[in-house]
């Protein structure tokens, strides 16, 4: 190749740039690990590293986060000033009189103020009472449609109807004065009281824990906390977790508007058909130690008749509040004013105590509000029409009216059922007290208590419970770390005070929707057609759709007792039979030797041996003198009866004098 005219740089170029390109890739190579270019100087820390950055910054973040926590001193060493008022105070102190006098008593000044400035005191620790009067009622009743509708949880467990069930409720008394006092109070070793503003002037009662366990042979098992019911206002999804001052403070704002604490003190229950439930009675707690038979029995007396007294009165004023016009102490007779041309709307039959969601949601956003006695129930937005009549149709409205009438027509049987029972309760009391000298009052209330409640809807019949109480209360040293001794900062952790735990309830066991009294049973041989065998009749009461029914059954030995029956007040043809049929059958009739003539021609001389189908070891002797007037019985019958009254009652009179 000729190269003649071209440079010997020209020709050698590639290979120049080739070689430098290596000589300079050698030489900052070895600069890096020779030497540290990439090094900073920092004037507090001298040459620093790319490596040693992370660590640097770490030790940064570590040291600030010290400086910055709310134990942290400050970073000047100030030193301790003289006091210039050491010459005034020593004037004070000093006697203006030529004699010694009395030295005063020099006491440090505790600011209290909108600061809460707090040196070196130590506070008392309260201790929240017990709930006290613990006492559990049980309940039978069919959910409202609406109600089931608005709930899947309660979707679930009603799949179809009749959403008939049973439960119970616990309730006690909170005694709310004593947890001010025990704020107010000062320590046995001169601990200060809880400033008033810490805990804002009020007691705010979070949560009501209530547990239960059940009965199993000689043993008490299976204890649970129960759970709010579905849609019920509850706090305690926003207690989970960490809870900030800001939530405190949205808490606290919540809990003081109108009906907000009654919704977390006393949870009504839903809607049903019958209105069945009303809050148990604390002054009637249970039998107190010593009490003898006779004044165990005047305080069941009065526990019943106070019950269904209550229960007159609450059934008198729903039925007033749905617009009709009845006498309190009907007894058959009653007047009904015309129906308005729509049904009442919420400010009439709910929200009396109000209540929304609270702040931010949670397992009550759902629900009705707690004062509303018909939970479930949805209020509609402004503008619906809701209990206003406008933008029904008239058939709408019509059906409307047709189901204030139907709604009236109940409570008047139920009043009248109600009042009837109250005249018989009230002569057996009285009969009671006059043949035996005795009567048992009520324990009373103490007015600055508070009546607390909760619903268990878990119950299972045939099963013992009992029940307790718990309660938490807003904490008055939440936030206030800082104004507190290092040795009481942990009070300032939580954001409640639990109460302690209240006694356990007395033993209630749950009665099945099914209940059987043998009313007659004869020897063998009195009665046609016995076989020799003996004879007995058997009142089986079933509670279905709503109410309770009653049907009679004559037996004789080795017959099952109950079988179904058709619903005879059904409105169609294909409506379903109640099944009657229970656990046991007759294992024999045995004739009582000590038993009078009169009694035996009534068919009260023998006893009916019943046995269980399902467990032969379990055996009940069905006794008809005490049938004929035991309390359960009569008060069944008088359910079955209000049940049965025919929709125009009055027309037929009706017994008034309550027997």
């Amino acid at each position: 190749m000729q190269r003649k005219g071209i440079s010997i740089w020209e020709q050698h170029l590639e290979r120049l740039v080739l070689v430098g390109a290596v000589i300079f890739f050698v030489v900052f190579t070895a600069m890096q690990f020779l030497r540290a270019p990439n090094s900073v100087e920092l004037s507090s820390e001298g040459t620093v590293k790319p490596g040693e950055v992370d660590e640097l910054l770490r030790d940064k973040a570590v040291a600030l986060r010290a400086r910055l926590a709310p134990e942290a001193g400050p970073e000047l060493d100030i030193p301790n000033r003289a006091r210039v008022s050491d010459e005034f105070e020593n004037a004070l102190a000093a006697s203006v009189s030529p004699d010694d006098g009395v030295t005063p008593s020099h006491r440090r000044v505790v600011i209290v103020g909108e600061f809460d400035v707090r040196l070196d005191v130590e506070y008392v620790e309260p201790e929240i009472p017990a709930p006290t009067q613990v006492v559990v009622e049980q309940y039978f009743d069919a959910l409202a449609d609406e109600v089931v509708s608005a709930h899947p949880e309660l979707q679930e467990r009603f799949p179809e109807v009749p959403y008939d069930l049973t439960w119970m409720t616990a309730a006690a008394v909170f005694d709310i004065k004593a947890v001010r006092d025990e704020y107010g109070k000062t320590g046995p070793d001169g601990e200060s009281p809880i400033p008033v503003n810490w805990f804002y002037n009020n007691i705010h009662v979070f949560d009501v824990e209530v547990e239960r366990e059940e009965r199993a042979g000689d043993e008490w098992t299976n204890l649970v906390k129960l759970d709010p019911l579905p849609g019920q206002i509850t706090l305690r999804d926003r207690l989970e977790g960490e809870v900030d001052s800001a939530l405190r403070n949205e808490l606290i704002a919540y809990l003081g508007e109108p009906g907000a604490q009654n919704a977390i003190l006393r949870p009504d229950f839903f809607a049903t058909r019958n209105e069945a439930w009303s809050p148990p009675d604390p002054r009637f707690g249970g039998e107190v130690a010593g009490m003898t038979d006779d004044e165990r029995e005047a305080l069941r007396l009065r526990k019943r008749l106070a019950r269904t007294t209550a229960d007159r009165d609450r059934l008198f004023e729903k039925h007033a509040e749905l617009g009709g016009s009845m006498d309190r102490e009907a007894t058959g007779e009653t007047t009904r004013r015309p129906p308005p041309t729509s049904p009442p709307g919420d400010d009439e039959t709910g929200g009396r105590s109000g209540s929304g969601a609270p702040p931010g949601g949670g397992a009550g956003s759902s629900g009705g509000g707690g004062g509303d006695r018909r939970q479930g129930k949805k209020r509609a937005p402004p503008g619906a029409g809701a209990g206003s009549g406008f933008g029904m149709t008239g058939g709408e409205q019509a059906g409307a009216g047709r189901d204030r009438t139907e709604a009236l027509t109940r409570l008047e049987k139920q009043v009248w059922s109600k009042n009837r029972a109250i005249r018989r309760y009230q002569s057996e009391l009285d009969a009671f007290v006059a043949e035996r000298g005795i009567g048992v009052e009520e324990t009373d209330v103490d007015p600055d208590s508070v009546t607390i409640w909760a619903h268990d809807m878990t119950v299972e019949p045939g099963k013992k419970y009992r029940y307790r109480f718990t309660v938490k209360v807003y904490n008055p040293f939440f936030t206030h770390r800082r104004n507190l001794l290092e040795e009481q900062h942990e009070l300032a952790e939580e954001i409640t005070l639990a109460s302690l735990t209240s006694d356990w309830s007395e033993e209630k066991e749950a009665i099945p929707p099914l209940k059987v009294f043998i009313t007659k049973a004869m020897k063998s041989g009195r009665s046609a057609g016995d076989l020799n065998m003996g004879q007995c009749t058997a009142e089986v009461y079933r509670f279905f759709y709503g109410r309770w029914w009653m049907h009679s059954f004559s037996l004789q030995p080795g017959d099952r007792v109950g079988e179904a029956r058709p619903m005879t007040t059904a409105r169609d043809d294909d409506a379903p039979e109640i099944d009657f049929g229970t656990d046991w059958f007759v294992l024999d009739v045995l004739r009582d030797i000590d038993v009078d003539r009169s009694n035996e021609d009534r068919g009260l001389g023998a006893y009916a041996w019943l046995q269980s189908l399902s467990d032969p070891s379990v055996t009940m002797l069905g006794d008809p003198r005490r049938t004929e007037n035991d309390p359960d019985r009569q008060q069944l019958r008088d359910a079955v009866e209000a049940a049965e009254m025919p929709e125009e009652f009055a027309s037929a009179g009706g017994d008034s004098s309550g027997g």
